[in-house]
């Protein structure tokens, strides 16, 4: 499991929470908030006075859904809108956050998903035994999800298989012919579209407009694009353009895109169009700095 961890900046924290973290078997990785989209969970130490990276990590953990513990140690001094963001961490029960008023340590209550107590002075020790606590819990609840997502995926794997069974026999049924004698068609949707993927890959500029596309997983090899276009197409899911690092120029307008958190991990985007879609969210364009954004 993947654990962001992020800091006060000007007070080195007390206690040895990393240690915890790595004693559990999980990996510890810190920077960007674009780092933040390939984390489990979020661990927040306040052992100084809070600074603005921490809010926006924070803010983000919360928009994805992440498991949220934070500590605020003696002499930490958040401010009032920190005070409030990670009061409403401690109010989401499905994120297991282990933290209310001063989080796992501090001064007054402590509150976790277990069990309630409170308590008077605690020690950094009792923190990191909560850290640990907090750890397993999680790494429960990432591990059930995974096996989850992956029972779903066999499943329709299976309903899909089943559904293409039962059509080859009824066409062989209906047209008199044998099962060995049915053959369900080669082409690919990009060779019914008329779209040459091979031709693609060496492109630095694609344009796909008006193709009536849904699924774009085919350009998952162009990684020489530089210039891409897939306006007015029914496209949900541009997951895949993280394959395409060197994009410059991105317009994804006329779509039916709603997640767009994929344009954190294009480092070289300078213009994106983003117009037209039932986007609810925008949250990742404003970590977008320097990018010409057109919602």
């Amino acid at each position: 499991m993947k654990i962001f961890c992020t800091y006060s900046s000007d007070v080195k924290p007390r206690g040895s929470y990393e240690e915890c973290i790595r004693g559990a078997g999980h990996e510890i990785f810190t920077g960007s908030a674009r780092e933040l989209l390939n984390a489990d969970a979020l661990f927040i130490c306040i052992a100084g006075k809070e600074n603005r990276e921490i809010k926006e990590n924070l803010n983000l953990a919360l928009d994805r859904g992440l498991s949220v513990a934070y500590v605020i140690e003696d002499g930490g001094v958040p401010d009032a809108g920190l005070n409030i963001q990670l009061a409403i961490a401690a109010k989401v029960p499905s994120m297991g956050v282990t933290g209310s008023g001063n989080g796992l340590t501090g001064e007054g209550r402590t509150q976790n998903a277990v069990d309630d107590r409170t308590g008077e002075g605690q020690t950094s020790e009792t923190s990191e035994r909560e850290l640990t606590a907090w750890l397993t819990s999680v790494g429960e609840k990432v591990r059930a999800g995974r096996r989850k997502k992956n029972i779903k995926i066999m499943v329709c794997v299976l309903a899909a298989a089943f559904v293409i069974s039962c059509t080859v026999i009824l066409v062989s049924l209906l047209t008199g012919s044998t099962l060995t004698q049915t053959a369900l068609p080669e082409s690919t949707t990009e060779e019914l579209l008329g779209i040459d993927v091979d031709e693609l890959k060496s492109r630095e500029k694609i344009d796909l407009s008006g193709k009536g596309i849904e699924d774009i997983s085919f350009l998952s090899e162009c990684t020489a694009c530089k210039e891409l276009d897939i306006s007015d197409n029914r496209v949900s899911d541009i997951s895949v353009l993280s394959k395409l690092s060197n994009i410059r120029i991105l317009n994804v307008s006329g779509n039916r895109i709603k997640d767009i958190n994929v344009l954190l991990t294009l480092k070289n985007l300078t213009k994106v169009d983003l117009s037209d879609n039932p986007i609810s969210d925008y949250t990742a364009t404003s970590f977008l700095s320097g990018v010409d954004v057109k919602q």
